[in-house]
C-alpha cells in the first residue's frame, strides 16, 4: 500500500472490474481479448506506480506461466460423436485435456492477478474510494433485483440477476428429493407392515 496516490491504478482497476462484470457485445476474437487487454492495462498502471514488490511479479508470472504450459500443450481434442480424442503432445510436460477451457482460465488468471496487483499499489485514500464504488454498485444491483421482484408478470430468468430470483426453485427441488428418497429408502422395507406380510407368507 502506497502513501501517495497513483494516477492510473484506480481508474484502470475500475475498468478491469467493469470489464469482468459486463459482457461487451464484441466479435468473438475481440470479446476474448477484451478482459485480458484491460488486465494488461492495469498491470501497466502497476508498473508506472513502481511500488509493486518483485516477489509478487515473480509469483504471478510463475503461476500464469504454468497455466500457459497446460494450455499450450493439449493432450486431447474434442470430436463430435467421439468425444475427447487423444492427440500428439509433449509427454512429461503439463498438458490439458480441455485447451479451450484452459485458455479461458489463463485469461481469468491474468485478470485476477492484475486486480490483486492494482489493489496492492493503491493508497489508503484510493482504497476508501474503491470501497465507495463497490458499495454503490452493490446498492444499485440490490435495487435492480428489488424492481424485478415487484414487476408484474416478470419473467422467471433474468440476465445477470437470474440466480437471485429463483431461490424457490432450489427449495422445491430439495423438497422433491427428500420425498423421493423417503419413498425409495431401504428403511421402508423393514417396517411393521412389511414384517406382518412376511409373517403371513410364512403361515401360508
Amino acid at each position: 500500500m502506497k502513501s501517495a496516490d497513483s494516477p492510473f491504478a484506480l481508474p484502470l482497476l475500475l475498468l478491469l472490474l467493469g470489464a469482468s462484470a459486463w459482457n461487451v457485445p464484441l466479435p468473438a476474437p475481440w470479446n476474448a481479448a477484451w478482459l485480458p487487454g484491460c488486465a494488461l492495462l492495469a498491470l501497466g498502471g502497476c508498473l508506472l506506480a513502481g511500488s509493486l514488490p518483485g516477489r509478487i511479479w515473480v509469483a504471478g508470472g510463475c503461476l500464469l506461466g504454468l497455466i500457459f504450459l497446460y494450455a499450450w500443450n493439449p493432450s486431447h481434442e474434442w470430436s463430435a460423436g467421439r468425444g475427447l480424442v487423444p492427440r500428439a503432445h509433449w509427454r512429461g510436460w503439463p498438458a490439458s485435456a480441455d485447451p479451450a477451457g484452459t485458455w479461458a482460465t489463463l485469461r481469468l488468471g491474468v485478470a485476477a492477478f492484475a486486480a490483486f496487483a492494482s489493489g496492492f499499489v493503491l493508497s489508503r485514500r484510493q482504497i476508501r474510494r474503491l470501497e465507495g464504488f463497490v458499495a454503490v454498485a452493490a446498492a444499485a444491483m440490490a435495487l435492480v433485483v428489488l424492481a424485478q421482484r415487484l414487476e408484474p408478470n416478470a419473467p422467471r430468468i433474468r440476465a445477470y440477476t437470474g440466480i437471485f430470483v429463483n431461490e424457490s426453485d432450489s427449495a422445491s427441488d430439495n423438497s422433491q428429493d427428500k420425498h423421493t428418497s423417503a419413498e425409495i429408502s431401504p428403511a421402508d422395507s423393514s417396517g411393521p407392515d412389511v414384517q406382518a406380510r412376511d409373517g403371513e407368507d410364512e403361515d401360508l
